[in-house]
């Protein structure tokens, strides 16, 4: 066999195990790399869970303190009412007492008047004014426990309200505490499960260019393998390789497009780390 049909078949075998090789080169890089975004998808979905499980643990714990806080001021002002209602009823009951003894010293005074005048103290205009002072008497003692009746009254429903008003806006607080951390929780989740997606697609794409490169890289080894053998036999023209598709698997990294326009680049491992709300 001549040496240049030796030499023919050497470089027809070279370029079509070329070739191959590039295929294979390029599927596993694709591969590779879409198994990265997908580890790292999970890894995002997993810290984004995290994230959110925190946001609801101290949304609870600080609404829990706000309803406690709210009960404790509540049953302050309770016992503080307790308390003033108490020493104003005391108040009012010396009130009443002092009136009455200061009503019977006035009437003791009157009668004392008359009857060192020498005027009969039970008849006649002394008596009527002793009359018209008690009846007087009776009237502000009247007053005075009306009004001593209804300050108490008072009293005890602006505690009871003071009360209520204050656990109220606890309870509401709390409230607003809690959705604003399940908000937030969600908020969490939805920007994981957003970034986790486009990790996905990411992968996806640069599985998809692999694949296209290693059969651009096939079609060029057997493209070439068939020009070299028609040169070898001295056949003119011959096939003209086209161009192919370079895909590059990067060891500590991965750059990709996805549909929409947008770019997406990022070192996958430790990117997202730190992720909060």
């Amino acid at each position: 066999m001549p040496l240049a049909e030796i030499l023919a078949g050497v470089s027809i075998v070279s370029s079509l195990f070329s070739g191959y090789s590039a295929k294979k080169s390029a599927e596993a890089g694709g591969e590779a790399a879409q198994e990265a975004a997908y580890a790292n998808a999970s890894d995002i979905r997993g810290f984004g869970s995290f994230n959110a499980g925190n946001i609801l643990s101290v949304g609870a714990v600080n609404a829990n303190a706000i309803v406690d806080v709210g009960e404790i001021n509540s049953q302050y002002i309770e016992r503080s009412t307790a308390r003033n209602i108490s020493l104003y009823g005391i108040q009012a009951d010396e009130d009443v007492r002092r009136h009455v003894r200061a009503e019977k010293m006035v009437a003791g005074d009157i009668r004392a008047r008359a009857s060192g005048s020498g005027i009969q103290v039970n008849t006649g205009s002394p008596l009527q004014f002793l009359n018209a002072q008690v009846d007087e008497g009776i009237r502000q003692r009247r007053f005075m426990v009306i009004k001593h009746a209804e300050t108490l009254y008072s009293m005890a429903e602006e505690g009871s309200d003071k009360a209520f008003v204050t656990r109220y806006t606890a309870d509401k607080s709390a409230e607003v505490t809690m959705a604003n951390a399940e908000a937030n929780a969600a908020m969490a989740m939805a920007n994981a499960e957003l970034t986790a997606t486009q990790q996905e697609r990411s992968g996806d794409l640069a599985y998809e260019t692999g694949q296209i490169a290693g059969q651009s890289a096939m079609v060029q080894g057997v493209t070439s393998a068939i020009s070299g053998g028609l040169s070898a036999y001295g056949m003119s023209g011959g096939f003209t390789p086209q161009a192919t598709t370079p895909f590059t698997t990067q060891q500590a990294g991965f750059q990709s497009a996805y549909i929409g326009g947008n770019t997406w680049s990022g070192q996958w491992g430790n990117s997202y780390i730190g992720m909060t709300s």
